[in-house]
């Protein structure tokens, strides 16, 4: 006699419930207050000198308000390496992150990984660095933090984990990519609909520890996509720089406005711009 077998339909139902009804409860109402306006060119000046880069490499950017702003990275060594996405470096030939004011700091795209889409950029000097979540493994219902920029301004959501997705990255210059799927649960007020310019920014934990980094955002979902940890570890594994003791700062639904706003201070989170030739 053979086993018991469930019908049919209530497989697919099952599969409704954790596809749609659950992430839709996990959309829950968690806003911030837009952040307060940057430092003005003038404003910045006098704190130019604290920036942790060369001077040498940092230079003031004519006509800021033209200038092409394509994404964030994030710091994850004091030496001057950061994350972001390929996408935020593509066609890209002089990269540069705004420290604050018109000021930026000249930048080298490194190593760009195919598969998760993920790159390197270097500066000389940088802050103290973002620490990564190597254990224990995301699951289902997980709480992650998205600050970044959109559109040049400053931005971050919250979301929460629905499980791993493939993403169809051709247009990225890529293949099929497996990737975090999260539902959206809070955004900083008064953004825009699309999340366009989210790019690079890094998904952090309730730690302030990088899960992954952001390559995406499907406003009529509410979905926000990220490379999955293992991916991220898998993009530094041939880093020459030796592995520093990070620290991260924690987020809740109630702070994580104002931990981002901190991090862009302490340019552990900077946009980038891409200088013309």
């Amino acid at each position: 006699m053979s086993g018991f077998r469930l019908p049919d339909w209530l497989i697919y139902a099952t599969g409704l419930v954790l596809c749609v009804v659950i992430p839709g409860t996990w959309r829950e109402k968690s806003p911030v207050p837009p952040a307060p306006n940057p430092p003005s060119p003038e404003e910045f000046l006098p704190l130019a000198p604290l920036a942790p880069f060369d001077p040498s490499q940092v230079i003031t950017v004519p006509n800021l308000s033209k200038m092409e702003h394509r994404g964030a990275a994030f710091a994850i060594s004091s030496r001057g390496e950061w994350l972001t996405t390929r996408e935020v470096l593509q066609n890209c030939e002089h990269p540069a992150l705004l420290i604050g004011g018109d000021l930026a700091v000249r930048a080298k795209a490194g190593h760009r990984d195919l598969r998760s889409q993920i790159a390197l950029l270097t500066t000389p000097g940088g802050p103290m660095a973002l620490p990564i979540q190597t254990e224990p493994p995301l699951k289902p219902g997980d709480r992650a933090f998205h600050p970044g920029y959109v559109r040049g301004s400053v931005a971050e959501t919250t979301s929460r984990l629905i499980g791993k997705t493939v993403l169809d990255s051709r247009k990225r210059g890529g293949g099929n990519q497996v990737v975090y799927a999260w539902a959206e649960a809070g955004r900083t007020a008064k953004l825009p609909a699309g999340l366009r310019g989210i790019n690079g920014a890094p998904a952090l934990n309730a730690h302030g520890a990088i899960v992954g980094v952001t390559v995406g955002h499907n406003p009529r979902r509410g979905r926000v996509y990220t490379t999955t940890t293992e991916s991220v570890t898998a993009a530094l594994k041939n880093r020459t720089s030796p592995e520093e003791i990070a620290v991260g700062v924690p987020l809740t639904r109630k702070n994580y406005g104002l931990v981002s706003d901190t991090l862009r201070r302490d340019m552990r989170l900077l946009p980038v711009l891409c200088l013309p030739a």
